[in-house]
């Protein structure tokens, strides 16, 4: 399993985002941004619409902004950085807040 630290994910997704449009960023870079935001207990709306392909684009970018935000925000209420599993799932998250707000699936696994 390799570690990303939340920065580099956002960095990279950014990146992606900038040169070539939110509609070609991969499914692992959105599965690593699901990591990240669901560590921090981010928005699952904001979630729900980054991955979505059918949402409009600025939309989606709009998304990723307040993710980002909500990311940066909360890490230092985490312990340790974001895992991303070899497979590009994120890993499964259980708490009170996951049985109110349904989360987004990792893309690829419908």
């Amino acid at each position: 399993m390799e570690r990303t630290s939340s920065p580099d994910i956002l960095r990279r997704f950014a990146e992606i985002l900038e040169r070539d449009g939110i509609e070609h960023v991969p499914a692992d870079v959105l599965n690593d941004l699901l990591g990240a935001a669901r560590a921090v207990d981010a928005s699952a709306v904001a979630m729900a619409v980054v991955v979505d392909p059918t949402e409009p684009g600025v939309a989606r970018e709009r998304a990723f902004g307040l993710l980002s935000t909500q990311i940066i925000g909360r890490a230092d209420r985490v312990p340790v950085p974001c895992q991303r599993q070899r497979t590009g799932a994120a890993p499964a998250r259980t708490g009170s807040a996951d049985r109110r707000t349904p989360r987004p699936a990792p893309l690829g696994t419908a």
